[in-house]
This record gives C-alpha cells, structure tokens and sequence, in this order.
C-alpha cells in the first residue's frame, strides 16, 4: 500500500521531470511552496551527491522528499539534512507525512546500522501544521534563523529541529 523510493541516478531523470510537475501544479494553486524544484535539482543532476525519497500510495505518487548526502562527524556519527518536504494538497490531513517521515528513518537505519544518525531540518515557524508533524515524529527544536524559508509568498523565520536515530 504504502512505498518509499530512493531516487539518485541520472536514469530516474522521468521521475525527477513528474515530481516537478506536480510540484508547478502545486505552486500555482496555493503558492504555499518553499522552492521550485528546479532551484534545487540543478545539483541533483550535475553531481547527484544529494537525492529524493518519493512516497507512494497505491502505486501513485503522494509526495516527495529531498535528502542532503550525510556529513560524517567521525567513524559513528552522521548528520542528514532534510528539505524541503512535500505532500501533495490532496493527500494532507491523512497521517501520511507521519508514515513516510518514520519509514525515511527505517531506510536511513538500515543504512548506518550502529551508527549515530542526526537529522535536521529547517520549517518556517508560522507552518504550524509541519511543526506539529515534526514535533510527533521525534524532532526538537535547537535553534532558529530570521528570514530564512519562504512560507505563503513571503520570507518567514525559521525553525531549526533535529532528531537523533540509532541512539
């Protein structure tokens, strides 16, 4: 019923060409979108050091995930950034984000078993929905930056959250 795939291969590129789509769709509906895909897939696909996880329901694409190539701190610790984090409108409201946020943990584990995974993100502060998402998942907050992310057309503050895996 539910998948997660790991996108980071320059063969994936058709994927890549529906998420951002979807994601133009989205944008010019309720313009409630951090960035166009496009600003972020310009190193996807010259490098590919980073990568998407895409979340499906019934074998269709719910939503999507960008994940920064981890930062290794020394032989056990690891950090992972996330962001941004999508659910498609017609799909919010339904635990998904919930379910995809904790299988992304399970893959990531399963990754770097015995290792210390920290996993940050950044979320405007007036996206309350997310917070409290983030918040159920795990996540809490250490920090915070003015002006960082574009929320519903403006610039917002951010909120810095992490949660450590493998602890």
């Amino acid at each position: 019923m539910y998948k997660i795939q790991e996108v980071s291969k320059k063969e994936d590129f058709m994927l890549i060409q529906k998420l951002e789509h979807i994601m133009r769709k989205e944008d010019m509906k309720n313009g409630n979108m951090i960035q166009n895909i496009n600003e972020v897939n310009i190193n996807f696909l010259k490098d590919l050091p980073k990568g998407y996880f895409i979340f499906y329901k019934n074998e269709e694409i719910v939503g999507y995930l960008r994940i920064f190539a981890p930062t290794q701190f020394s032989r056990i610790n690891f950090r992972y950034t996330l962001g941004p984090f999508f659910i498609i409108s017609e799909f919010r409201g339904q635990g998904l984000g919930k379910i995809f946020l904790n299988m992304l943990f399970l893959n990531l584990e399963k990754k770097h078993p015995k290792k210390l995974l920290n996993i940050v993100l950044a979320v405007a502060e007036k996206n309350i929905s997310a917070i409290k998402l983030y918040t159920s998942c795990g996540f809490t907050i250490f920090g915070e930056e003015q002006f960082h992310l574009k929320f519903q057309g403006k610039f917002q503050n951010a909120l810095w959250m992490q949660k450590i895996l493998n602890y």
